[in-house]
């Protein structure tokens, strides 16, 4: 249910691209995120992936969710909170407020559920992290 209501304010309540996000990118995010609705959460995960490591906030945001439940991928705390980390910084806190607002509630339930060496983890992937 939290990816759901993560995926909606991030396809709905985003005013716009971040910044760093190109408007074709968005599209190709919200296309990828299309076999989700259909019951096919693996297909989204796969399509979403080089979106998110191309750099594209909202893909890396979706991909955190997906990490973050399971949902087309194994379950893992620490690619989430890497992706939720990366898309924080990636988005533009002016134009895309709410979406950045929720992708850091996200990132800072989650964390509740880490261990400090998880975290510590998820931060060193996020900072070698480079675009695709």
């Amino acid at each position: 249910m939290r990816l759901l209501k993560l995926i909606l304010v991030l396809l709905v309540c985003t005013v716009g691209p971040a910044v760093s996000e190109s408007h074709e990118d968005w599209q190709k995010t919200e296309y990828a995120f299309q076999p989700y609705w259909s019951g096919n959460p693996a297909k989204a995960a796969q399509q979403t992936r080089p979106l998110a490591e191309r750099g594209s906030p909202s893909a890396q945001a979706m991909l955190g969710s997906f990490y973050e439940e399971g949902a087309g991928v194994p379950q893992d705390y620490v690619l989430a909170y890497k992706w939720y980390i990366l898309a924080i910084s990636r988005y533009d806190p002016e134009t895309n407020f709410h979406a950045r607002q929720e992708i850091i509630t996200s990132r800072d339930k989650l964390r509740r559920n880490m261990v400090p060496a998880q975290i510590a983890e998820a931060q060193k992937l996020a900072r070698e992290w480079k675009p695709k």
